[in-house]
């Protein structure tokens, strides 16, 4: 007899932002080479960073904002994307009208969404999949450090993660479906670090023991460890799918087409024996998504140090490392730019002002 299984791809951050516009309306192939593995799995989920523009404006207090379009998010439906979470720091860039756009687009694709909506409960609403006789429940929430900058008043809501509810939510969904997986935008505190911030490791730890057998995570735009708790399954954070460099109020954001440029495809496989998982490494090439096994050494070398890193004095040390030196090598030497074209540009009057404020 045949035991009942469903395979589920996650994927990171989904932003076809600036870059990827053009790209997809030159028609330009760009997941093809990831588009067989996706077409082997039941479900595709991802974490939905770019909003559309809408008729209302932008909130001009977030910096940067994303920002697509429904003809481009027509991409999506190359990734076979099934479902995709909103709960996340950018879902308000452009207000209301933005979100709106965004969810009847993704609605007329035949895509899920869930962990945002007009009201509360549309926000916490979890979404239940059904498959080769199994159900998986996900919930979606994010955190407050990620800075999602909703007025009191947004016609928005988030679904905002708050640990004693999660608890009592994973539990419910436990009662509804055969697998429970939940999926947070968080991380703040690690950014562009390599490594979960310590306080995310408990965090991980209280809502598997609640019953949630896999726990995804999005938002620090770096690929970090993940490790078995009890069991299930914590990816702290899987990177960014695409993403391109982000240009809002005439600035350039760019991206680090070294450290940013490489995820993994998470793929996951849902049985009565529980959930087995495995790690496909792919990375961004000029916008291209490809498979690319050639940094796993340096995934196994980030587990295995994993242990150290959970440790506060650590951690602040590694985020030490991330938020200057690392910046200052990115700002010099990234990107297979020019150093002495950079120390022509560089604003001195900006670094005084920084190291005075430090």
């Amino acid at each position: 007899m045949t035991v009942p299984r469903v395979r589920i791809a996650f994927l990171g951050d989904v932003s076809l932002n600036d870059e990827y516009r053009d790209l997809v309306r030159a028609r330009s192939d760009l997941f093809s080479d990831v588009r067989p593995v996706l077409d082997s799995h039941d479900l595709v989920v991802g974490n939905l960073e770019a909003v559309c523009e809408g008729d209302d404006g932008e909130l001009w207090t977030k910096k940067p904002r994303l920002r697509t379009d429904p003809t481009t998010l027509g991409a999506l439906q190359n990734l076979r994307l099934g479902l995709v979470t909103l709960a996340h720091n950018h879902i308000y860039d452009h207000l209301g009208s933005g979100f709106r756009v965004t969810t009847s687009t993704l609605d007329r694709l035949g895509i899920a969404h869930l962990g945002a909506g007009g009201t509360e409960e549309e926000a916490r609403t979890p979404f239940v999949w059904t498959g080769a006789g199994r159900s998986v429940a996900f919930l979606n929430y994010v955190t407050p450090d990620t800075n999602p900058k909703l007025p009191p008043d947004a016609d928005v809501k988030l679904n905002y993660l708050e640990i004693d509810r999660a608890v009592q939510e994973i539990a419910k969904a436990r009662g509804d479906a055969d697998h429970v997986v939940v999926i947070l935008h968080w991380g703040g505190a690690s950014e562009e670090a390599d490594y979960p911030h310590p306080s995310q490791v408990e965090i991980a730890r209280q809502l598997v023991a609640a019953g949630a057998e896999l726990v995804v995570g999005h938002h620090p735009h770096t690929l970090q460890p993940d490790e078995r708790v009890g069991n299930g399954w914590v990816f702290y954070s899987l990177g960014n799918f695409c993403f391109a460099d982000v240009v809002c109020d005439g600035k350039v954001w760019e991206i680090d087409r070294t450290r940013n440029a490489r995820s993994i495809i998470l793929s996951a496989t849902f049985s009565e024996d529980g959930v087995s998982v495995e790690s496909i490494p792919i990375r961004n090439v000029d916008h291209r998504i490809v498979l690319d096994d050639s940094f796993w050494g340096d995934i196994e070398r980030s587990r295995k140090w994993f242990f150290l890193f959970r440790r506060p004095i650590f951690f602040r040390l590694h985020s030490i490392r991330v938020r200057y030196l690392d910046r200052v090598r990115f700002y010099f030497w990234g990107n297979d730019r020019t150093f002495w074209k950079q120390v022509r540009r560089l604003d001195f009057g900006k670094v005084l002002r920084f190291l005075k404020n430090a």
